[in-house]
């Protein structure tokens, strides 16, 4: 997947997956924010305490916003 330090891991995996030629391609809004990994919605196994993570306002920014449409404009997702 040629991921680069400069890159990250998290906007690697969402270049990959925008790249590939499946028709949907859906991302976590924890992975866009580059959150760690307390922040997971769901933790398989676990009965209780999932499915209730919540973005903070403002968590989201225009340069975030930017930078998802420049990647689904690139491969083709608009």
């Amino acid at each position: 997947m040629h991921i680069t330090d400069d890159e990250g891991w998290c906007w690697g995996m969402i270049r990959a997956g925008m790249a590939s030629a499946s028709n949907l391609f859906v991302v976590q809004m924890q992975d866009l924010l580059e959150l760690p990994e307390s922040a997971r919605m769901n933790t398989p196994g676990v009965p209780m305490g999932n499915w209730r993570w919540r973005m903070l306002p403002g968590a989201a920014s225009p340069e975030l916003a930017e930078k998802l449409r420049l990647y689904t404009k690139t491969f083709r997702r608009l």
